[in-house]
Order: C-alpha cells, then structure tokens, then sequence
C-alpha cells in the first residue's frame, strides 16, 4: 500500500511540474577580452635595420598583418611609436599621429 502511496505522490509531482531538489547546473557565460588600458601600452622605438645593420627605413604599417592589404602610414628608424598589442610576429602600434597599423616585431626596440 505504501508503495502505492509513493507512485501517485510522484505522479502527482510529475504532473504539477515539480522539480528536483537538485539546482541546475549554471551555463558558463562568455568573458569579453580586456580592452587595452594604459598598463599595456609601451612606448617603443622602431629600428628599421637589416641582418647586416643597414637602415632599411621606412618601414611599411599594414591595415592588417595577415594580408598586409594597405599600408596606412610609413615609419622610420628611430621614430617612437606606441605599442598596443601583439600577435604572434606582427605587433599593432600607435603613431605619434594617431595612425594605428601593424609591423613585424623585429623593428621594435624597448625603451630603456
């Protein structure tokens, strides 16, 4: 009888739509990158200079590393540009001017 008892109190919750005690288990919610701040950036000079040492300035700034579509600007040796972001050998820098653009890394040097 008991048993009985047990099924139509199930029943019973099954049709008032109740839930488990259990809570669901949370959906992950995706985190936005972080947006530079002034703690990322460095001021850099750029180097523009061959495996022999030879100034092979001025460089190209690219739109866009991967396919170098459009150069935007040209950059000298021993001009300071800020730098804004890496990716992989391509670095995103910041002109003097205001001109944002990618070069390869090789042309950046620290400031020191």
């Amino acid at each position: 009888m008991r048993q009985l008892g047990m099924a139509t109190l199930l029943i019973f919750l099954v049709a008032c739509g109740a839930r488990s005690a259990v809570p669901p288990t949370p959906v992950p919610t995706p985190v936005p990158m972080p947006i530079p701040t002034e703690a990322l950036v460095q001021i850099v000079t750029i180097a523009g200079l061959d495996e022999q040492g030879n100034d092979i300035s001025p460089i190209n700034v690219w739109d866009n590393y991967q396919t170098r579509g459009k150069v935007v600007t040209k950059v000298s040796t021993g001009d300071q540009v800020t730098l804004i972001e890496r990716q992989g050998n391509g670095v995103l820098i910041e002109t003097s001017g205001g001109v944002r653009g990618w070069v390869t890394f090789s042309f950046i040097r620290e400031l020191r």
